[in-house]
């Protein structure tokens, strides 16, 4: 009799049990019941379609190492992202499937298998890339991604604003509607002197009288035609003014491009949500430049003792704005000399330490070439330099630099050598 009792508590318990597992699973992440579940043991009509789906919600989880983007939406050209998978998140970048967003671009993409490699191409720009590198190429160049392009759920993933930038297309996030804007959403393409000019910083203003973007260009031979194509030309109109004079249409391609004139687009899209009108203006300017020419110690033996000797002028300096705040830049490109001290100009000389490689010196609150109108001259501007404590035996290269006070180097020297003998 005491037998029979206890096989009927393991059996009652045993489906307590299944009971209890069953109800469990029913739960989401958030504690809240999704269905009811019989105590039957077996997995209900649903649930196996239910579980398949937070696995492959996992898998791509697990793949990012980060989470899916649910929240913020991503528009390419205007056009919502339309992809079989959403974006994710990985270190603080966004990853977006790279097919769909390069498609939206007019891009075409390759996939190797066998190398795992990705090649991205849109006109004269071409993209290379391998799954869990680092490491791409532009044309060539090798540069190196924050976040690696990946394979999550089959399809490629690469960093948003890496792949739109290598592309030369705008990236903007727009707070309001909490979008990722990828490429403009009004114009297609706006091309001056055959150089694209749609994704430079500051091309579109609030209004004519503002500042713009600024195209640097050396060679203004042959710098001809203005190009503006709207994403929807049915909706949207286009005038374009050249210095201020408005230019007809039909004699854009025609228009030839000097260094100081300014091109503006004023461009005006009617849609669902009512008629909008943009600002896109342009100068265009030459490249930054100077001439540096460099007087250097020669016959040097390795010594303890000040190395004296050596100057750099600077002269000719063009395309650099008179108001602009400027330093210098002193930066190692071979040997050591960390920790060096180098005094400079003349009495009461002063002195700067290079460090990691490099020395920023002048004024902390920069000089300009209004102030210092020499710079812009023949003759330009000579600074004596003297390295305290001297040089052991090797060759040290480096370059000499005009920056502005955010270290942008706006003209740049070839490289000077010092040689020091045995």
């Amino acid at each position: 009799m005491l037998r029979k009792i206890f096989i009927v508590l393991l059996v009652m318990l045993f489906c307590f049990s299944l009971c209890s597992v069953a109800l469990g699973a029913g739960k989401t992440e958030k504690g809240k019941s999704f269905m009811l579940v019989e105590c039957s043991g077996k997995i209900p009509p649903g649930q196996l379609k239910k579980m398949n789906m937070d696995v492959k919600a996992s898998e791509i989880q697990g793949a990012s190492k980060g989470q899916i983007k649910e929240k913020v939406k991503i528009k390419v050209r205007g056009n919502p992202l339309i992809s079989d998978l959403p974006p994710v998140i990985r270190d603080g970048r966004t990853l977006i499937p790279v097919r769909a967003v390069i498609m939206g671009l007019g891009a075409l993409v390759e996939w190797d298998a066998e190398e795992r490699k990705i090649t991205v191409s849109k006109g004269d720009i071409t993209i290379v890339l391998y799954a869990d590198e680092y490491i791409f190429y532009v044309n060539g160049v090798k540069k190196e991604l924050d976040v690696p392009a990946q394979l999550i759920s089959n399809r490629t993933f690469v960093p948003l604003r890496f792949l739109a930038m290598a592309l030369n297309i705008p990236v903007d996030y727009d707070e309001d509607n909490d979008e990722v804007i990828i490429g403009d959403e009004i114009l297609e393409n706006f091309s001056v002197g055959g150089n694209d000019v749609l994704s430079l910083e500051g091309i579109i203003v609030q209004s004519p009288e503002d500042a713009g973007a600024t195209l640097q260009v050396n060679d203004f031979t042959n710098l001809s035609g203005i190009t503006v194509k709207a994403q929807d030309e049915e909706t949207t109109t286009v005038t374009v003014l050249l210095n201020g004079v408005t230019v007809e249409n039909e004699d854009l391609a025609d228009q030839t491009i000097e260094e100081g004139d300014t091109v503006l687009a004023i461009v005006t899209a009617t849609g669902d949500n009512g008629t909008v009108t943009k600002y896109y203006k342009l100068n265009v300017t030459g490249i930054p430049s100077a001439s540096f020419i460099f007087i250097g110690p020669y016959n040097l033996a390795e010594t303890d003792q000040d190395i004296s000797g050596f100057s750099i002028t600077v002269k000719q300096s063009t395309y650099i704005d008179d108001d602009v705040p400027l330093r210098y830049l002193f930066q190692m490109t071979q040997g050591n000399m960390n920790g060096k001290v180098i005094q400079y100009g003349e009495l009461p000389e002063e002195t700067f330490t290079i460090q990691n490689g490099k020395a920023y010196f002048g004024p902390q609150e920069g000089f300009t070439l209004s102030a210092l109108p020499e710079l812009k001259e023949a003759t330009g501007i000579t600074t004596s330099f003297t390295i305290k404590d001297g040089l052991a035996q090797g060759v040290y290269k480096f370059t000499f630099s005009l920056v502005d006070l955010n270290g942008k180097v706006l003209a740049a020297s070839g490289e000077f050598s010092i040689v020091v003998g045995p």
